[in-house]
């Protein structure tokens, strides 16, 4: 017995521990390629972002039909930024930035490898003057223009804070209406009151009051080709489409009353 645990406790042959390194060796190598798998794809991203970084911007292209943005303008915005190379600038930021530029609707930014910046750009036109001094676009945004006295033979619009939106919709049906008989919208005015005043642009001023929009300019419509396009329009003063029916109609020469069927009390029907 004592023979038998004596020779368990020899110590391994040489050919026992050659064959144990070569197994430890042998499961060394998947770790080993792995490792050097993953330094090679770490060198060559380091290689590759530091070659993106190198990637300068060399061109910048604008496109749309530009009348008013100056290119100036365009370029102070873009320049300081251009040094981050094509692949790392901002093109979000770079877009809040033009768009915040005067005459400058909407931009798209977008980048054309290898070393190329395309800039597409839509102006915003003023539609109409609001107030005194300013200018509003087709989405009644007031706007900021250059050289306004370019503008001023614009429809004028005006009325209380916050109902630009509402006005230029109004604006916009009413010259849509009035198209149809050869007659165009100067101004359009609302007062504290909410009532609409129209005044032509042949002078002639037409009183709307604050409800039933569409039926008055319809009534308008239906006196204008039935009674008064015969009439010179510089002729016409005033029609008043705040009654209940009818029109009152001032000329310029003597007051005239046409088709007042009703009037309720107190005045007109606001």
């Amino acid at each position: 017995m004592a023979a038998k645990r004596n020779a368990r406790r020899q110590p391994p042959s040489l050919s026992e521990r050659l064959a144990t390194v070569r197994a430890q060796f042998l499961a060394l190598i998947p770790n080993a390629v792995v490792l050097a798998v993953f330094g090679v794809l770490v060198f060559s991203a380091t290689l590759a972002f530091t070659a993106m970084q190198r990637v300068t911007v060399e061109r910048v292209v604008v496109l749309g039909k530009i009348a008013h943005v100056q290119e100036t303008a365009l370029r102070e915005v873009l320049a300081p930024e251009l040094e981050a190379g094509l692949l790392f600038l901002d093109l979000a930021m770079l877009r809040e930035r033009l768009e915040a530029l005067p005459w400058v609707y909407s931009t798209e930014l977008r980048r054309r490898y290898p070393d190329t910046l395309e800039v597409h750009v839509v102006e915003q036109l003023p539609i109409a003057r609001w107030g005194s001094n300013g200018f509003l676009n087709h989405e009644a945004k007031v706007i900021e223009v250059s050289n306004a006295d370019r503008w001023r033979e614009l429809p004028l619009i005006s009325g209380p804070d916050g109902h630009a939106a509402s006005l230029v919709a109004t604006y916009l049906q009413l010259r849509e209406q009035l198209r149809g008989v050869s007659l165009a919208p100067a101004t359009l005015r609302e007062d504290e009151f909410g009532q609409l005043f129209v005044r032509l642009e042949s002078g002639t001023e037409l009183a709307l009051g604050s409800r039933a929009f569409s039926d008055r300019i319809d009534r308008f419509l239906s006196l204008w080709r039935t009674e008064l396009s015969s009439q010179t329009q510089h002729a016409i003063a005033r029609v008043d489409l705040r009654y209940s029916e009818g029109a009152a109609v001032e000329f310029a020469e003597q007051p005239k009353l046409l088709g007042m069927a009703s009037l309720d009390v107190g005045g007109v029907d606001e």
